[in-house]
């Protein structure tokens, strides 16, 4: 019950945003034998062909600037510190650096060419002049050089503060800076935006320049093809950037690459209705709004709710980190997250609740349900889950989600990926795990609630239980809400949970050539400790096991209370009791054994038996 209590504040906190435009367990594998199958080593499981696969993150899927390590998992290149400011690391940098270098002269390394317009602080240029814009003469203001510039012409801009709010609206137009430390653009909240682009600026970019100001930093619209190169967006009241319309219909694409966004408030990044693609950038210290204290988002992606434009973000090769409710969160979007890490993410300041990774909602009004895939990626100390999904699609692969802890109000959840359908629609959270690393996560690694999903080989270690009261700690729930989860579990290792590895409650599961290993009592109790636990409470609960293991369970290998199991081809090892099966809510469990089943200690060489010890089934995780 408690674990459904956090699909409510996520649905009431992302409908209010839409509307606004290390673990305690040990992470090294045991020593036992790896799927009971000849030749394959403790991080191994054996396939139906008797090959053996690890799983996890294999050393071909990690991203660049990841290392394989362990040989199930890829790690970041990263300063082991936090960058000061204006300095910033990718994924692949080990230390720290500035934005962009600082090149000698005035102007940089911008191009003398014969439409160039100059713009310097120190100018003779008065503000009347029109026959200002050359080396000997530059313009005084950016805003006078854009006003002045032929469609297609470079801005360069020396060193200094330029106290103004600038909008480029000719096309092609491209301004470029000395570098961020030394040319800053300081918005005076005249304007939407310190730096406003669009409309009418088709192709424009900004380079080498910072933006500051006491409202959105940049605020892109109605153009395509605009690119901002290695620029610093920091001290913002707003959003740092913000890409798109919120009426009307217009397309607006956007490429940012090389750039830090820092300290902005309310949002790292609004793309609404538009197309945008965020590479080798870092958004941190996202704030809450300083007067309602809500939000502070690393990036918020969303169709547009007046036109139902649909949104597509990509996010490559970057980090987004200290942000509040989530690092990334999408409605009804299309987002696609590679080689990055999504990291640090904070409860919601007023409520406590969530701080989740990444999340993807569906735009009911459009019936736009969105996809959120991450790839080759680290989600790492977020709150709440560290991937989300309610209604919208959600696929994982090549991707480590780690140490998730519970929401700061209460300790409630941490888990590791989460899926369930949207509250009022209804609409289904199809859910993909491939080749993952799900390890030190509270409450559940993985938890599918009333839709379907996928998880091959993926390894789920060291679950711990939530911080609220010790409880739970499954390596993976199958749960109804409303309606039954269904989901197809192949090729994987579950591996020091608490409670049960594999809890199903009025749902199905089929489990195929996977491990279930040392699974741990419930910490608050010494309870459970089941390898897997069917549940019927009330509805129908079924699992199907085939070539299979699962050894040293705390409790029961295998357990049905008022569950249908169907068995074959598997192997129970090394559990205080092999199979157990209890009739509760009047159901009797039901058993369907095939050839191949075979169970004891030390070694699985005697048939396998039920029994009924009289067990209590693990604790509550199905909803209303």
């Amino acid at each position: 019950m408690r674990i459904i209590a956090l699909v409510v504040p996520w649905l009431v906190l992302v409908a209010s945003v839409a509307g606004c435009g290390g673990g305690e367990g040990s992470s090294s594998s045991s020593s036992s034998s790896g799927g009971g199958a000849p030749g394959c080593t403790a991080d191994e499981i054996s396939l139906e062909g008797g090959e053996c696969v690890t799983p996890g993150v294999p050393p071909e899927l990690c991203a660049k600037g990841f290392e394989p390590s362990r040989g199930f998992s890829c790690e970041p290149v990263l300063p082991a510190s936090p960058c000061a400011d204006g300095e910033m690391a990718v994924p692949g940098e080990a230390v720290c650096r500035k934005v962009a270098a600082c090149p000698d002269g005035d102007y940089g390394d911008a191009p003398d060419e014969p439409a160039t317009e100059y713009v310097n602080t120190t100018t003779s240029c008065a503000a009347q002049d029109t026959d200002c814009g050359s080396k000997v003469k530059p313009w005084p203001t950016i805003q006078a050089a854009v006003k002045h510039a032929a469609t297609g012409a470079m801005i360069a801009i020396a060193a200094g503060k330029y106290a103004e709010d600038v909008s480029v609206t000719k096309n092609g137009l491209r301004l470029r800076g000395r570098c961020p430390d030394l040319t800053r653009i300081v918005g005076q909240d005249a304007m939407l935006a310190a730096l406003t682009v669009g409309p009418t600026a088709n192709g424009a970019s900004v380079t080498g320049v910072s933006v500051e100001g006491p409202s959105v930093g940049v605020w892109v619209q109605r153009v395509k093809d605009v690119v901002l190169d290695r620029i610093w967006i920091h001290d913002t009241e707003g959003a740092a950037l913000s890409v798109g319309v919120t009426t009307g219909s217009a397309t607006t694409q956007l490429r940012i690459t090389g750039a830090l966004i820092e300290r902005a408030h309310g949002y790292g990044l609004v793309v609404v209705g538009a197309q945008a693609t965020m590479e080798a950038t870092v958004v941190r210290h996202t704030m809450p709004f300083t007067q309602s204290g809500k939000y502070g988002l690393g990036a918020y992606v969303t169709s547009s709710l007046d036109s139902g434009d649909p949104a597509d973000f990509a996010l490559q090769g970057s980090v987004i980190e200290d942000s509040y409710l989530s690092g990334v969160a999408a409605f009804g979007a299309g987002v696609t997250i590679e080689g990055s890490v999504v990291r640090d993410t904070h409860s919601d300041a007023p409520s406590g609740q969530l701080g989740v990774g990444v999340a993807i909602s569906p735009v009911v009004m459009w019936k736009q349900t969105g996809k959120l895939t991450v790839r080759s990626s680290l989600l790492e100390r977020n709150h709440g889950f560290g991937a989300v999904s309610y209604g919208g699609e959600l696929e994982l692969e090549g991707v480590v989600v780690r140490a998730t802890d519970g929401q700061q109000a209460d300790g409630l959840g941490g888990i590791g990926i989460g899926s369930g359908p949207e509250k009022t629609s209804g609409t289904a959270s199809p859910l993909t795990v491939k080749s993952c690393l799900i390890e030190q996560n509270r409450t559940s690694g993985i938890s599918v609630y009333g839709t379907q999903a996928t998880i091959d080989r993926t390894r789920v270690l060291d679950t711990q239980p939530d911080e609220h009261d010790k409880s739970f700690g499954f390596g993976l729930t199958a749960a109804a809400l409303k309606v039954a989860a269904h989901v197809d579990v192949t090729s994987s290792l579950f591996e020091r949970s608490h409670d049960a590895g594999i809890v199903v409650r009025d749902s199905d599961v089929t489990v195929t050539g996977c491990v279930i290993r040392d699974t741990l009592t419930q910490v608050s109790d010494g309870r459970f400790g089941d390898g897997l636990s069917v549940i019927a409470s009330p509805g129908a609960a079924s699992a199907h096991l085939t070539s299979s293991r699962i050894e040293k369970s705390a409790r029961a290998g295998l357990s049905s209370f008022g569950g249908a199991v169907e068995l074959g081809s598997t192997s129970i090892v090394c559990s205080a009791f092999d199979i157990d099966g209890e009739t509760v809510f009047g159901k009797a469990p039901s058993f369907q054994t095939h050839d191949g089943n075979h169970c004891g200690c030390p070694d699985a060489a005697d048939e396998c038996h039920v029994q009924s010890a009289g067990l209590e089934a693990p604790e509550g995780i199905a909803g209303p």
